[in-house]
Order: C-alpha cells, then structure tokens, then sequence
C-alpha cells in the first residue's frame, strides 16, 4: 500500500546510519497522525490513512506493544508485518493501511538526523522559501490534497488555472468551498477547478504540481510523479519527511515540510484524536525546505 520510495529509501538509510541496532521505542495509532520513536530519540510523524478506532478496539495497538517490548527491531522493515503475531489481521484492509503509515513513519524518524544536520551533502537545505521561476511564472498548477500550497498559489502567483484533485472532495464539499470562497476575495481571476479522481486527469499537463506528502502513506506519489515528469514538482507537508534522494531522482524539484520534536510523541499519546497535536502541524513548526544539490 505504501509508496515504493518508501522501501528504497529505509534500505539506504539502514546502508548510511552508524548504529545498526536501532530499534523502535514507541508507535501510536492516531486518528490523526501517526507517530514512531526510536530507540536515538528520533521521531517521524504521518497523516493517518486508516481507522484508528477500528485498530485500537480490535486490540492491534497491545499486540504492537508487546512485540515492541520484546522484539523492538521487528517492526523496523515492512517483512516484520508479516509475523505470525499479526496472522488475525492480515485480511483487513485498515491493517494494511497503518502498516504503510507506520513505514512511512519510521522511514521519517530515520531521516530526522540528515535533515537537520544534511551529513551526507547529498542535498541543500533552505531555511527559507527559496525562489524560483516556475513557481511563481507558471500557466498552470495541480494542487494533490487540498490545503498545503493552495492558498499560496492563489496570492502570491500569477497562476490563474489552479486545479485541485482531493479524494474526499464529495464529502467535504461545503468547507472546502468556504475556504475556497475567503482565498479568493482579493483574486477574481483565479480559475480554480476541482476533481476528486487523479486517474481521470492524469494525462493532463500543468507547469506546476503541489503535492501532498500523504502521498507516500497511500502509495500514489510514484504513479502522480511517473505521470508528470515536465512539470516542476514540490512534495509538501508534514508527512513528506523523509531523506529526499529517492524523491528528487523520481522527479521531485523541492521538498518543503519540518523536522519532528520529540514532545509529538507523548501528546500523541495523550488523546489518540491528535487534539494536542494541533499545536505542532497546524503552523507550530518552521519549514524547512530541500532541493537537490
């Protein structure tokens, strides 16, 4: 279910890390994000894709527990799902689902140290929003996940054909339209068209894509990028995370999201609705933003 970068990426950060018993400390199944902590004190965070009551009442979150407990290394490459503990669940589709966020995940509690620190020079590391003409100068914009750089395009561009594609615009139709409503007050020209099918507009060419990085936890960012490789493409957000060398050769020109304090993981673990998790990912935390070197 995850995205194949996922997979090539924990692989090459298992080849650059020095310690090679690193192990899992903490995993919590939110209905908001998923969180992992490792036994360095990293942490990686993900947008949620399953139904988290689901799991936690069927018992998954104490058999996570235990094999944390007792085999803490387990879970730290996707054929540890496949244990036999896990025999009960292996038939149900929102198991497979927070297997591919819990991947993704520790694939971004892997990556912390190299993207606070870059140790391997194999990127550049911005503090700032970087400029460049394609973002600002483009005809056309593919927004994949509503928010994230939406709102940005439509003030400070000279975009004028926005299209966004959401999977649960049917359902959130009504506040989507609000928010859309108050972004384009100051912008009359902006022509914003929405579809909720990516499969349906994929041969479509736009200058510029925005992608959200939940796209690696669904498995869809490889099919978005393979379909789009003229377009400048940004991957954005809070799950988006991760040691980006495998992004940038799958045809990613900037990825822009935030490095992971340990305190996520306790208030995580607090409330499992990610109440006390608002305060991190809803604006708590600088971006940073990464280019290829």
């Amino acid at each position: 279910m995850h995205d194949p970068l996922i997979d090539k990426t924990i692989q090459y950060l298992n080849c650059l890390r020095d310690d090679n018993d690193i192990s899992i400390k903490h995993i919590v199944l939110g209905s908001y994000f998923t969180v992992v902590e490792l036994s360095d004190n990293n942490v990686g965070a993900v947008m949620s894709y399953y139904n988290a009551n689901h799991l936690i009442n069927g018992g998954l979150m104490h058999i996570i527990n235990d094999v944390i407990a007792n085999d803490p290394q387990l879970l730290t490459s996707k054929d540890g799902f496949s244990h036999s503990i896990f025999n009960d669940w292996k038939n149900d589709h929102q198991f497979s689902l927070a297997c591919a966020c819990i991947l993704c995940a520790l694939t971004s509690a892997l990556s912390q140290p190299y993207l606070s620190t870059n140790k391997t020079n194999e990127f550049i590391i911005h503090k700032e929003f970087p400029y460049h003409s394609k973002i600002f100068d483009s005809k056309s914009a593919l927004v994949i996940g509503f928010g994230g750089y939406l709102p940005f395009l439509i003030k400070e561009t000279s975009i004028n054909n926005i299209y966004v594609c959401d999977l649960s615009y049917k359902t959130r139709y009504e506040e989507m339209n609000s928010m859309l409503r108050d972004w384009l007050i100051d912008q009359p020209e902006k022509k914003i068209t929405f579809f909720d099918s990516f499969e349906d507009h994929a041969d479509k060419e736009y200058d510029l894509l925005s992608i959200t990085g939940s796209s690696l936890c669904n498995g869809t960012l490889s099919q978005i990028l393979n379909a789009h490789k003229n377009s400048f493409n940004i991957v954005q957000g809070q799950s988006a995370g991760i040691f980006p060398k495998f992004l940038f050769e799958a045809g990613v020109d900037m990825v822009s999201t935030t490095i992971k304090p340990r305190a996520i993981v306790k208030d995580a673990q607090k409330d499992l609705s990610g109440k006390f998790l608002t305060q991190y990912f809803e604006g708590g935390l600088p971006f940073i933003y990464l280019l290829p070197n």
